[in-house]
């Protein structure tokens, strides 16, 4: 084995099997391959959101960082133009030392797109290869393992999800980096650009789960700005419950009763969080959902932990009811 295939089944095997594990459950619950890359898109963003906003805080900190060294960057840039060689980076360093900053500290507002590199490669390997996808349907697209096609025009079919994922991206991207240098933006909408490209002739099951993704990035950038978010979002479940609930109960039945239980008992439980929210309020128990700060470092040790935990049970679990005789040891 070599050590480029030895790192990539170190980074990619356990997230690939994680993506196969949470797919599989969701898919014996709902019966359907569409619902179940939404479902998959919903569990791994929340499962992944405490590194999410880890990231956001650490991008933070660097631009905070970078205001206070504001002037110090001036002079330095002032530097680079006069000086050459050892005198150059042994004034750079001085500088760097006597306000406490690493040169590393750059690649913080870098993180978000470091972060979304493995888990895009590991929907990319599983998604693209899965077998349940081929020749079946999912709204207007016609078959999850092939290109959208979606629009014609003049006989020539365009891809309508990797544009629209896309134009998500850019809306995102522009809420997220309001306020940010221009080079923060710039990765961005670069960033958008090359998922244009990579993913336009991909399978629509593919993109059709990285544009949730992307969705529910928007989604998160959005609320970020909201002064009171968790109140927003509380009011949100409760108002789709209320109108949700008795059309699934008395007006549509799904297609089958495992789906129909399921739903409902999802839409039961969003009833709670705006009750449960008023109570602690009068409590004077302040909620928030703005970027990690240090009293969050437990939750995102404890998530991590979780993470690690639901993967090696769920996995083992779902290898050896696959073949159950290959781990059977009869004597």
């Amino acid at each position: 084995m070599s050590i480029l295939s030895f790192i990539y089944d170190l980074i990619f095997g356990p997230l690939i099997l994680l993506f196969d594990a949470v797919y599989s459950i969701m898919f014996r619950m709902l019966n359907n391959e569409g619902a179940s890359i939404i479902a998959l898109s919903l569990a791994i963003n929340l499962l992944i959101l405490p590194l999410y906003r880890r990231a956001d805080a650490m991008q933070e900190e660097e631009r905070v960082r970078l205001e206070k060294l504001q002037p110090g960057i001036d002079h330095i840039d002032h530097i680079k133009k006069v000086f050459k060689g050892d005198e150059r980076f042994m004034m750079l360093q001085t500088f760097y030392r006597q306000n406490h900053y690493k040169p590393y500290y750059a690649l913080s507002g870098s993180i978000s797109l470091l972060l979304e590199i493995p888990f895009f490669i590991a929907a990319f390997r599983f998604l693209s290869g899965l077998e349940l996808l081929k020749g079946n349907p999912y709204g207007p697209i016609a078959d999850l393992s092939l290109p959208d096609g979606l629009l014609h025009i003049a006989g020539i079919h365009i891809n309508l999800l990797p544009i629209l994922m896309t134009l998500i991206n850019i809306v995102s991207g522009i809420i997220y980096t309001r306020g940010m240098p221009l080079k923060s933006k710039i990765q961005l909408y670069g960033m958008a650009l090359i998922f244009l490209l990579l993913l336009y002739d991909s399978p629509s099951g593919l993109v059709f789960y990285w544009t949730l993704n992307n969705l529910f990035s928007l989604i998160k950038n959005v609320f970020y700005k909201i002064k009171n978010p968790v109140a927003v979002i509380c009011a949100i479940c409760t108002g789709l419950a209320c109108v949700l609930l008795p059309a699934v109960l008395f007006l549509f039945k799904l297609p089958t009763p495992r789906i129909q239980h399921f739903v409902t008992a999802a839409l039961i439980a969003l009833l709670f969080p705006l009750p449960a929210y008023l109570v602690l309020r009068k409590r004077d128990l302040r909620i928030s959902l703005k970027p990690a700060e240090k009293s969050d470092a437990s939750l995102f040790l404890i998530c991590c932990a979780a993470i690690t935990v639901l993967t090696g049970l769920l996995i083992p679990s779902a290898v050896i009811s696959a073949s159950p005789a290959e781990f059977m040891d009869m004597e």
